[in-house]
Formats: structure tokens, sequence, C-alpha cells
């Protein structure tokens, strides 16, 4: 007869038995409340960085399909609110885009100066420190293929996560309006068609595909691209707008995007953080807890910059302030947290208009700091 030990041996075999355990105990630390705060779904990431840590891997494909789906729900969601008459919106996230990612440069390169960091290595903290994936493909490659660029980024991308999840969560307690369930704008809906859920699915696999394909196409003179995220949420956006020209959305369609949405966030949230978790104990003592620090006020002063000039310059609203940092921050599990906190699409819309601009400064600081070697 097999010993408990070899039972438990073997189900830490099973990629699927990992995944639950993670999914499982999260859901159960996101129900923990401390003085009526929580994190809900977003806790999966916590438990998940514990499972990487003790050597716990998930296939990418999990991280992959997760943050496909919940890209693609977003965005699709998001589309009917993209009106002729956004040159406000589009211009203030642009502002807010450069503001955040122009906050993390010069905190970067303060931090060069004083504690004497290397240029690809500040290139990968800076990265890290706003969750940017593809900004650290452009540190690589600007860096010569630099392995310090990609331990900066290790060392920071944790808690360039954990710190924006963080940070909206506690923007929710101060919602004085108390009612984020309801508030802002709305996808319009029609009666229910039976065919809903399998045309939802069709669209999906169709859009998924094409975004794929466009965020492979390289930009002409900045020479990169948008990559998975960037590339499924323009196809979303532009899937989601044009559906909503010929048909509204029904209850139960908003509910099926709702169901692939959160399943989405769940995949991506457990293989994310079983990825930063496996290597994030040993870089930080190995490399030194002032890239740790350089790190966490690299992701905190910016999104401290973007809440005061919102609130106090802008009078900008929490959700729409929530899908600003994220997006500022390009920041696909801090969404995922706005999403835990509330139904409205407005966070997903803030979020798609200004990450684009986000994603293209942070490709450009990038190269300023690879370049200063």
């Amino acid at each position: 007869m097999k010993t408990i030990i070899s039972i438990i041996t073997d189900l830490l075999q099973m990629d699927f038995f990992i995944l639950f355990s993670i999914i499982f105990s999260g859901i159960i630390v996101g129900k923990i409340k401390i003085l009526n705060f929580s994190f809900d779904l977003s806790a999966i990431l916590f438990t998940a960085l514990a499972a990487g840590h003790f050597g716990l891997t998930l296939s990418p494909v999990y991280k992959n399909l997760g943050l496909a789906l919940f890209i693609f729900s977003i965005g699709f969601e998001a589309g009917p609110n993209f009106k002729g008459g956004m040159r406000k919106s589009i211009m203030v996230s642009a502002f807010f885009a450069i503001l955040i990612t122009s906050t993390g440069f010069f905190t970067v390169l303060a931090a060069m100066k004083i504690l004497k960091f290397p240029a690809d290595l500040a290139a990968g903290i800076f990265n890290g420190a706003l969750t940017s994936t593809p900004g650290l493909a452009a540190a690589i490659e600007s860096t010569g293929n630099s392995p310090l660029s990609s331990i900066g980024y290790g060392v920071t991308y944790p808690f360039g996560v954990i710190g924006v999840i963080i940070a909206v969560n506690i923007l929710f307690i101060f919602n004085k309006n108390g009612n984020t369930q309801n508030y802002g704008m709305k996808t319009p809906v029609k009666t229910e068609t039976k065919s809903d859920f399998t045309f939802l699915i069709f669209l999906y696999s169709a859009g998924i595909c094409i975004g794929a394909a466009l965020g492979k196409i390289n930009i002409p003179f900045f020479n990169f691209n948008f990559g998975l995220t960037g590339g499924i949420l323009l196809a979303a956006i532009a899937a989601g707008k044009l559906y909503s020209l010929k048909i509204a959305f029904s209850p139960s369609f908003l509910q099926s995007n709702s169901v692939l949405r959160k399943t989405g966030l769940i995949l991506f949230l457990a293989a994310a953080g079983t990825e930063a978790g496996n290597s994030f104990v040993d870089a930080v003592v190995k490399y030194g807890i002032a890239i740790f620090i350089t790190g966490m006020i690299t992701t905190i002063m910016p999104i401290i910059t973007a809440c005061l000039a919102g609130r106090l310059f802008f009078k900008t609203d929490i959700l729409h302030l929530a899908g600003i940092i994220t997006g500022g921050m390009t920041s696909s599990p801090g969404l995922a947290a706005v999403d835990s906190k509330c139904s409205s699409s407005v966070p997903g819309v803030s979020y798609s208009i200004i990450y684009p601009f986000a994603l293209t400064a942070m490709i450009i600081f990038t190269r300023i700091i690879a370049g200063l070697n």
C-alpha cells in the first residue's frame, strides 16, 4: 500500500491538482476580512506565490489561456462604450500614462545614481516594478540579452503585482458611494436568445486568434509590438464595438461573459503567481535587498502620483481611477482585483484606453535607460 507521503508526492506531480489546490486555498484566504478589507479572488495570487516558492509549478498554458480569456472579456464588454466623442478621455488617458510611467522612470534614474545600479539591471527593475513583460523584452534586446535585466525584473515583479492589487483594494475602501456594482457606464441589453453562449465562444475563439496575430505585428519606428495582451485587447474592443452596433448584449450574454472572465483571471493569477514565486526569495537573497526596496518604491510612487492627480486635479471617481492605475501600471492582475470588487465596465474601459499609451511609453523609457550604460 502507498504511504500518505507517496500519495501526496504523486498528487503534486499533477498540474491540475496543484492548480485547484492553489485556487481552493486562495479563495479561502480571499474571504478573510480585516477591518472590512478582503482580497477576494486576487488572493489566489498570494497562495500561488507561496506554491511557487516551494517549487510547485504550472504549465504556461494556464497563464496564457487565462490571460487570453480575461483580457478578451474585458475588452469585449468595454467595446460598446467606445463612443466617437472620446477625444477628451483619450487625452486624459495619454496624460496619465505618461505621468505614471515617467514617475517610475525618474524613480529608477534616482536609484541608478544613488545606488550605482548598472543600466541593464535598472531597466529590469523599471519593468518589473510596473509589471511590463513587453518592456522586459525591449530591455533584454536593448542591453544585448543581459541577464541583469531579467534578474531586476524577477526580483521586483512580484511586489509590482501585489502592490497594485493592494492599492486598488485600498482604493475601494475609500469609495464613499458604497455602490460599486451598478455605477458607471452601462452595456445595452436585449432579450435572451438560446444561442448566446455558443456564439460567444465562437467570438472568443476568432477574436483571440486575430488578437494574438495582431500582437505579433511590429510597430514601425518604435520597433515593438503589443504582445498577447495588447493584441487581444484591441481585437476584443473592436469585436465588442462591432457586435453592439448590430445587436445589444442580452443578460445571459453578459452573464456568460462574466463567467469566462472570472475563469480566465483565476487561471491567470494561479499560473502567474507560481511563476513569480519560484525565484523570488532566491533572487532577493542573492542580489540584495536594495533591488527589492527600489522596486517597491518604483511601484508605489506612480500609484500615489496618479491618485493625487486624479482626485485633486481631475476629480476622477474611484472606478475610473482604478482603471487608470491598473492600465497605467500595465497590470492585468490589478484589473482582475478590480473586477472582483465590482461588476461595472468603467474600470475596463479606462484600462483599455490607457493601456496602449502606457505600453508605448514603457518601451521608450526602457530604451532610454538601457542606453545610459
